[in-house]
Formats: structure tokens, sequence, C-alpha cells
């Protein structure tokens, strides 16, 4: 018989069997594991990545069983797989291996029946990937999106999240109930349409534009609710660095209450004021009738009456510094510091004319030349205070030593008096309200609280001299 084509059938199987051969020496090298395992699941065939996936060679691998490397919770597994192998049917499932050095590696196993020639199923072959990496960042990725969502919904605070152009595209409960919209009415809402009309107008807020560097900022102002209601709000806005568009996280914080609180206390400061105002009054109004009552006695008293004449001096100079005092009070525009030294001599001064007793020592150092005061109006109390103190238990005539030192921008100043020292059963509570062997025990409580106001310090060094040390920042 004459061949048509000119080639042999020999020939043609030949080149057949040699393309078969090409075939699957270019499917066995690729970078996937196949693996070939007789009824018995024992290797008859693993090609280099299929041993480099569990750590061994191919000699280590052929003639040993796959369940020699599977846990035996998974026997089972195998075995049912086998049977579906059986029946003709291909399947897809994971296996747990263990690689040489007895780590746990996931399997996806790509499984069809091996047929012989005669086309009998005499095993399976599979192609398998390392799934072990894949599903771990899988398990991580699905476990970073519950937290999140954990945090998202179960936030207290309103989180929005919106596009550069202020579309709403993600919005968590506590925002729905804060704006009073479904979360369906929220996304896709520009959200300057929750802001109160009166607002809206504002230009876009530059963590919006990005072009000035500005990644985050915390701004006020109020928001609309669907039920017209307008609440003051704290936005904290931030730049979400996103791959695929720019997005913008909202936290947004109801402050009612604390803008309650905040409008309380301004009304209880104009409340004070006001109550401090009439009360400077009155009694700058009644003190200048007593006063002017003593002035007018001590003119009409005669010239010998020393005693007497003494005593409404006195009384005359308590008066004024008490007018000094109330006029700390008064509010004014004009600043009245003095340096330093001007000060403590101008409250010794008055201490002694209030207290005829009374002799006040003043050294000051050189290094506080030029050393203007903390500005306070109520600093030259807290030393008023010290020289009664000294006037009222250091004896009948005694005497204060006042010292003042610089060190650095620290002055250091130190009062002490020749009396007989601080009582030890007051020593440790000596700055507590109330605390006195007399009665009274404020001077000292306010002399601490008005020294600690300018963040300054004072404490008792020598309870034997009552001296007190007194530090001020200037």
């Amino acid at each position: 018989m004459k061949e048509e084509s000119g080639v042999s059938v020999d020939k043609i199987a030949a080149i057949l069997q040699a393309d078969l051969k090409s075939v699957w020496d270019a499917v066995t090298s690729l970078p996937r594991g196949i693996a070939i395992v007789d009824l018995s699941e024992d290797f008859i065939f693993v090609n280099d990545y299929m041993a480099e996936i569990i750590g061994y060679s191919k000699q280590e691998l052929i003639g040993r069983s796959v369940l020699d490397f599977i846990d035996s919770s998974e026997i089972e597994e195998i075995q049912d797989q086998t049977s579906q192998r059986l029946e003709g049917h291909p399947s897809i499932y994971n296996v747990t291996m263990t690689h040489k050095t007895g780590e746990c590696r996931i399997l996806r196993v790509s499984a069809a029946p091996w047929r012989n020639a005669d086309g009998k199923i005499t095993g399976t072959v599979g192609i398998i990937d390392d799934v072990t990496e894949e599903l771990a960042a899988q398990r991580a990725l699905q476990a970073s999106q519950e937290r999140y969502k954990l945090l998202f919904e179960g936030a207290q605070e309103a989180i929005t999240i919106e596009t550069a152009e202020e579309l709403i595209t993600h919005a968590n409960q506590a925002a729905c109930e804060l704006f009073g919209y479904s979360r369906e009415e929220l996304v896709g809402m520009n959200s300057r349409m929750l802001v109160a009309p009166e607002e809206r107008s504002r230009p876009k807020h530059p963590v919006y534009k990005q072009d000035e560097g500005i990644e985050s900022d915390v701004f006020e102002l109020t928001v609309f609710t669907k039920a017209e209601k307008r609440i003051p709000v704290e936005i904290s806005l931030g730049h979400l660095h996103s791959a695929n568009q720019e997005l913008f996280i909202s936290f947004i914080r109801d402050i009612s209450e604390r803008k309650y609180h905040e409008e309380m206390q301004k009304q209880y400061e104009r409340e004070l004021e006001l109550y401090t105002s009439i009360m400077r009054h009155d009694l700058s109004s009644d003190l200048q009738i007593a006063l002017g009552y003593v002035e007018l006695t001590l003119a009409t008293l005669p010239e010998d009456d020393v005693k007497s004449r003494n005593r409404l001096q006195q009384s005359l100079d308590v008066g004024k510094q008490m007018a000094n005092l109330l006029q700390t009070f008064t509010p004014t525009k004009k600043s009245n510091r003095l340096e330093i030294r001007q000060l403590l001599r101008e409250i010794a001064e008055q201490s002694e004319k209030a207290n005829a007793n009374l002799t006040i020592e003043i050294e000051i150092d050189k290094s506080v030349k030029d050393t203007m005061a903390p500005s306070s109006r109520l600093l030259p109390i807290a030393f008023v205070n010290l020289f009664r103190n000294s006037a009222i238990h250091a004896g009948d005539s005694p005497t204060v030593r006042l010292t003042c030192k610089k060190k650095s921008d620290i002055l250091e100043i130190f009062v002490s008096d020749d009396g007989p020292g601080i009582d030890p059963s007051i020593q440790e509570r000596i700055f507590q309200k109330g605390i006195s062997t007399r009665g009274g025990g404020l001077g000292l409580y306010l002399t601490r609280q008005i020294i600690q106001s300018l963040s300054g310090t004072i404490e008792l060094i020598d309870p034997e001299s009552a001296t007190f040390k007194i530090t001020l920042p200037v």
C-alpha cells in the first residue's frame, strides 16, 4: 500500500512520543509541585519543586506514603479524596504536610485520576501549591478587617470617611445617631450639608487640599442634624493614605456639655466680677467714711494726748493699707508692674505703718537690679500676710528680715523674724487652711495659693526663726 504522505506510521508514532516527552518534561519542570501516588497513597513520582516544598529529596520521597507526612487528623480526608479519584472525579482541597524541619505547611492540591495505558485508574496525579503564607496573609487581613469593623462600629464617637470632594463614603453607627440619618442616607452625601447653614460657606479645610502640607487638624464647628438641631462639635480631621484614592477620616465629638459648662463658667465669672465690684464699691465707700472720721478725730485731739493720737494714727494706717488692698481688685488696663525691689520696699513701708511695733529690714542683692516683679495684682497680699503674721505672733516689737537674690531666671526671697518661731504642733500643717494657734489660719494658706498661681514655691525651711523661702520665676 502506498503511503500518501510519504511518512511511515512508525515515524509518526516516534514523533508523537518525542512530543509527549517534551510536554512532560516541560510540565514537570514548572515551579509548582507535581506528584503521583498509587492507590496505596505511596509516592511514585515527584518533581523537584514538590520535593523542595516539604524539604526532602526526590529519592527520599519515592516509595514513601503520603500519610507519613500528614497529621493523623487529616488522614480520613485524604482517604475520602482517594475514593473520589477511584470514581473518576477531580477535586481541589487543602492539606497540611510536615516539612522535614518539623514546620507545618499548608498545601493546596488540585488532584485528578491517574490512568495506565489501558485507561484503568491506578492512582492520583496532583498539582501542589504551598499556600501557607497566602492563607496567613488572608487570616491577618481578615483579623485586621474585623478589628477595624469593631473599632469603627463600636466607637462612641461619630466617625466618617470622605473623599477630597467631601463626599461621605463610610459612616459608623455613632455618626448615624449624631446626625439623625441612616447609613444609606449618609453615604454619598456631601459632608458640608451636615454643617449649620450659617457656617457652610467657610473655605474647604487645608487638610483636604493636601497642597499645604497639613496632614491633620482639630477644629470646632456646628453641625446641623436631620431634625434641624444645631450641635457644637469638635472634629479631628486626618488624611488617610490609600493607594486607590485620597480619603479623609473625621472623628466627631459632641461638645454640647463642654460648651454649656464653659458658658456657665463665663456667667459665674461675670457674676463674680459684678459681686466683687459691688463689694469693692461698698467697702471702699464705708472705709473712706471711717477713715474720714478717724482723720477728723485725730485733727481735734489735743497735741499732748500722745497715746490716743498714736492709736488713731495706727488705725488710720491700717485703714489705708486696707484701701490699697481693695485697689488691688480694681480692674485696670494700665500696667502697674514695678521692679521687685520697689514692690518689696513699698509693701514693707505700708506694713510698718499698719503695725506700729513692726520693723522690717530688707536686703536686696545686686543680682536683682532691674528685675521686674511678676505681673500679679495678688502678689503684694502674699507679703502683707507674711509681715502681718510676724506682727501678731513674733512678740511685742518684732523685727522681720527679708533678703532677695536672683539665680538665673528665679527670684529667691527669704523672710524670717526674731520671734519664738513656729509652734511644733502646726509646723507640718502650716500652709493648710484654718491652721493657727490663735484662730483664723487663712493667711499662709492664701499666701501659698498666690505664690503657686505664679508657678512659684514657698516652704518653711527653719521653724525656729520662722524662715520661709519663696521662689518666683521672672
